[in-house]
């Protein structure tokens, strides 16, 4: 609405044509992906592709560092790799070099067909700043107008955040697992001495009698207590009688009621007596109505009923408006 009020054509929606894509399930689907397994197998077998397999990790070292390198300068320039002759191997390597690195990888271009865009999500005010970081200019893009350009001092920061944001994507790839949790280092305790049983037979007292109990395991385990030392406090003043303290009740007095008690032979049984056992042969026997459910219930002239309901009668809010309607003051209930 505020387009078509400042006088802007209205917009067009154009929609994509959707192709018919081919089932997975079909045949030419499945001829098509066993053609690429046989290709991908007939490519790793070659002589120089199986000479080159334990050079990966030295390949992916230089992957890394034209990575780091373009974070460093900080640019919208993109990074291309040709994966029309890579094989399987080669192409996972650098897919996995780009997803420690935070970029994703698209293989299918306009341009050509043969090589992968490492691409990264970038916001348009990050944009804005790279751009003014260079000049106005970055790769294939290039900033026409800027209204409201950014201080030197912001695009320090900038570029600080930025180089900071690398570090952090480079200790990550580093540690092998970024998320185990680190463990605080303690200070070494000493190794308590091994504990060695003796028989009870050869404990002997000081005096050379054998004991008549034997000592526990704890106790020969086990430095002897030291005697407990009472701090000395300065006395303080206390009344022998405080006026807050509630007096106790004299001993010897009985309850003015009569204690909770219940007959031994109580059928509930309880927490003030105990439930006599009967045998099952001596138990009288449990009365059930016979037939319960089939007895009829009584006519509906003897049924209990509810009072009726209040008549409802008419008032006037005393603000004005609809006539509502209330109970009268009176309970029938």
């Amino acid at each position: 609405m505020k387009m078509k009020a400042a006088g802007e054509p209205p917009a067009k929606i154009f929609y994509k044509k959707q192709e018919n894509k081919v089932e997975d399930n079909s045949l030419e689907a499945r001829v098509k992906l066993e053609e690429d397994k046989t290709r991908n197998e007939q490519m790793e077998n070659l002589p120089e592709n199986t000479n080159i397999k334990p050079l990966l990790p030295w390949m992916a070292a230089v992957m890394y560092d034209i990575i780091d390198d373009y974070y460093k300068r900080i640019t919208l320039e993109d990074l291309m790799v040709n994966v029309s002759e890579m094989t399987k191997s080669q192409r996972d390597m650098v897919t996995a070099c780009a997803s420690k690195m935070g970029l994703r990888v698209i293989t299918k271009l306009k341009t050509q067909h043969d090589s992968s865009l490492l691409r990264r999500t970038v916001t348009a005010q990050d944009m804005s700043k790279m751009l003014q970081l260079h000049g106005g200019t970055s790769g294939r893009y290039k900033l026409l107008k800027c209204v409201n350009p950014c201080p030197p001092d912001e695009l320090n920061r900038f570029r600080q955040e930025c180089l900071t944001q690398h570090k952090l994507l480079v200790d990550a790839r580093n540690n092998d697992d970024p998320d185990a949790e680190v463990l605080e280092t303690t200070q070494p305790v000493a190794a308590t001495p091994p504990f060695v049983a003796v028989p009870t037979n050869k404990i002997q007292t000081p005096s050379g009698s054998i004991p008549t109990k034997p000592p526990s395991l704890l106790s020969l385990n086990s430095t002897p207590a030291k005697p407990a030392i009472r701090p000395l406090m300065p006395a303080s003043h206390r009344p022998s009688n405080p006026a807050n303290v509630r007096p106790s009740k004299p001993p010897n007095v009985r309850p003015s009621h009569p204690p909770k008690v219940r007959p031994s032979n109580h059928a509930s049984g309880g927490p003030y007596a105990v439930r006599p056992s009967i045998p099952a042969s001596v138990r009288p026997p449990t009365v059930r109505p016979l037939m319960g459910s089939l007895i009829p219930p009584p006519p509906r002239s003897l049924r209990p009923t509810r009072p009726p309901r209040p008549l409802m009668e008419p008032r006037i809010p005393p603000y004005g408006g609809q006539r509502m309607l209330r109970p009268p003051r009176y309970s029938q209930f």
